[in-house]
């Protein structure tokens, strides 16, 4: 652990920002590495379109090599939402192509940069785009989004990892390898701006490299029932699942917190307090956005909606996320839904490369619906930390998040390298997945 810190820099930077629509909150923490590498954007009006609002977490890696922000993550905290809007895709109303090309066309400026290309930088990306009551959501890497919809957490991003067989095989062909689940033994992600040492091979594409710049892009409708969406970088992501983090934040928005402190307590209850216990674990840079959807209606009344909205403890059936299964004792599970990852990580717990360590021993977990009582008292950040420990023996199987997106993986790459000769291409809104169905296991007597 030689890049951490003895004492950790817990002094935060926070903002909010409001319209009627959005009440948006934001923290971010340097913590127990030597220096702050995170960057975020939250803009709610776009200065090249007032109609639509961007907000972004970057994640950069390789170290900063200038104090002018020049780094690839501060890079792209400045640059990445022009390039997005200024496209000819978005101006004809083709959002989710132009965010695709608006990655690559700025990780290609970034390339013209003797001093970026020539070190070993880069930097994660997840981006929300607001427009018209859509909601798109642009990722590379594993900072990640999720949205609350009336109780339940909808992943709107997916991690790239190296051994995610989509990834991987491209990987191949462009002459990597992975070991150690890591590109060419070094980068534990497939996908991200800069990193131009995985970008050399001539003889492949931009979007066949040995790591790409081509997000992943979501597309929803927005409505009623969408209470938040939360982004954050993998320091919050490496120690809280996606169910605990929306259940955590809905319990801090009904006690009428404001987005901002809700960000920073996120941050606190993610802090490791002992590096070498918690084998470094909760000892990353810390960035939270929270954008929660007002809907016509007062602060007050917006909270006072969440108070009486049912918190569900299990995750909808659009996950993409890299935890592993548990087996499950559930009732009342409704039909869009599907049971999976409710045991929840702790920041106490091994992990490695994004992935929690898997343990010898299960645990049957019994979660259905539940409401929590009206004027409760909010759990302390204390308490919280305890309930994350004492599910140290809940750890859980890895397993990657090829499935549900590999097709669509695919689909993004070949229409990439056909509107790379300026043909435009198409995207329509996700559809809806299958009902999975859930099998229940007993417990062993």
């Amino acid at each position: 652990m030689g890049n951490i810190l003895a004492v950790p820099v817990t002094t935060k930077v926070s903002a909010a920002c409001q319209s009627p629509v959005l009440k948006v909150g934001s923290s971010c923490m340097q913590g127990w590495r030597r220096s702050m590498e995170d960057a975020h954007t939250h803009l709610l009006n776009l200065p090249d379109d007032p109609e639509a609002a961007f907000f972004a977490v970057y994640d950069g890696h390789g170290g900063t090599f200038t104090d002018d922000g020049t780094a690839v993550a501060k890079h792209a905290r400045n640059i990445l939402h022009k390039c997005i809007v200024q496209r000819q895709e978005y101006q004809s109303g083709d959002i989710a192509t132009a965010i695709r090309q608006g990655f690559l066309q700025f990780d290609s400026s970034i390339m013209r940069d003797g001093k970026i290309k020539a070190e070993a930088v880069g930097s994660t990306a997840v981006v929300v785009l607001i427009k018209n009551g859509q909601i798109y959501c642009g990722n590379l890497g594993d900072s990640r989004a999720v949205a609350c919809v009336n109780g339940m957490a909808h992943p709107l991003s997916s991690d790239h990892k190296p051994k995610n067989r989509i990834e991987a095989l491209r990987i191949k062909n462009a002459g990597g390898f992975i070991k150690k689940n890591r590109v060419n033994g070094s980068l534990a992600l497939s996908r991200s701006m800069g990193d131009f040492k995985y970008k050399r091979n001539s003889s492949k594409s931009a979007v066949e490299q040995i790591v790409i710049a081509l997000p992943d892009v979501e597309q929803r409708t927005l409505n009623e029932n969408w209470e938040f969406v939360v982004l954050a970088s993998d320091g919050i992501w490496d120690c809280i699942s996606n169910v605990r983090a929306v259940n955590f934040i809905r319990r801090e928005l009904k006690n009428q917190s404001e987005p901002e402190r809700v960000c920073e307590n996120l941050i606190n209850l993610c802090l490791s307090t002992n590096p070498q216990v918690s084998n470094g674990i909760g000892t990353d840079n810390m960035t939270v956005i929270l954008l929660c959807f007002l809907h016509g209606k007062t602060w007050e009344e917006y909270c006072s909606k969440l108070s009486a909205t049912v918190t569900v403890s299990i995750e909808a059936d659009d996950d993409n996320s890299n935890h592993g299964d548990v087996t499950e004792s559930v009732s009342n599970v409704t039909d869009h839904t599907r049971l999976k990852e409710t045991a929840e990580p702790d920041p106490l717990l091994p992990f490695a490369e994004g992935i929690f360590v898997s343990s010898s021993s299960k645990t049957s977990i019994n979660r259905a619906q539940h409401k929590e009582a009206d004027g409760s008292e909010k759990k302390s950040i204390e308490e919280e930390q305890n309930d994350l420990a004492s599910q140290q023996n809940s750890r859980k199987r890895p397993r990657t998040a090829e499935g549900n997106n590999e097709g669509s993986q695919a689909d993004a790459v070949n229409e990439v390298k056909n509107t790379l000769g300026n043909e435009k291409g198409s995207v329509s809104e996700t559809p809806e997945r299958p009902v999975t169905r859930v099998r229940l296991m007993r417990r062993r007597k």
